[in-house]
């Protein structure tokens, strides 16, 4: 994930330098006569620079801490994976980047099936391990250019980007496999994973709203009729 910062950092070089001038002022407005040698000017100058060092050490815990609350901000604790807002964003950045570049791609919206199941017969753990399973499986299916997202509850998205229709359905296919083929392992219990996929293309004229709306309802038309686990529709 790309997260904006405009703060500085304390290897910035222009930090440095600008520690080094503000402290050279500092002296150059101290009166002579208050100096009074080389000598105390020089640790004036030393003692400017030790102040100066402190606020850079300062400056950059604060950047520190306040990178870490962005990512908790675009981060769903269970699995790692970006949140419902973390998604959005990078949709919006996706799409940008489709109208800038011309590119194409897929958005797969993704549900697991009966997952109340798991919480009513294993518990909350069992359903725990169930997602952060899909999470693992899903991430590892998929490129290091494409984003997964866990958008709350048993749903997930997944963002394949700069591919044509066809390859990426030929992606979300072996996405659905390796979620389904591979069983989660719960304690002593190897528990069978089913998913429902809506996937929709998108290209440089959607907007995340509509793209949004189409694979939410192809994915919903496909947990309704369940012939087959992967489905496209039309925008209605």
């Amino acid at each position: 994930m790309e997260q904006v910062s405009a703060s500085l950092t304390a290897n910035d070089p222009e930090l440095t330098d600008m520690i080094g001038i503000i402290a050279s002022r500092l002296i150059e407005n101290i009166p002579a006569t208050e100096i009074g040698s080389d000598m105390r000017k020089n640790a004036l100058l030393e003692r400017a620079l030790m102040y100066a060092a402190q606020a850079e050490q300062r400056i950059a815990s604060q950047n520190q801490r306040i990178e870490y609350l962005q990512g908790l901000s675009f981060t769903d604790e269970l699995t790692g994976l970006f949140n419902r807002r973390g998604f959005l964003e990078q949709l919006k950045r996706t799409l940008a980047s489709a109208r800038r570049f011309g590119h194409t791609g897929l958005l797969i919206y993704c549900d697991i099936d009966r997952f109340k199941q798991f919480n009513d017969k294993y518990g909350h753990c069992a359903g725990d391990a169930v997602l952060r399973h899909v999470a693992d499986v899903s991430t590892q299916s998929l490129r290091e250019i494409d984003t997964v997202a866990r958008l709350g509850g048993d749903e997930f998205a997944m963002i394949v980007a700069q591919t044509q229709w066809q390859d990426g359905a030929k992606r979300a296919q072996t996405l659905q496999w390796a979620l389904e083929s591979v069983p989660c392992e719960f304690q002593d219990k190897m528990l069978p994973v089913k998913v429902s996929l809506g996937i929709e293309a998108y290209g440089p004229d959607d907007t995340p709203d509509e793209l949004v709306r189409r694979a939410d309802m192809a994915m919903y038309y496909v947990k309704r009729n369940k012939k087959g686990s992967l489905g496209r529709i039309a925008a209605e």
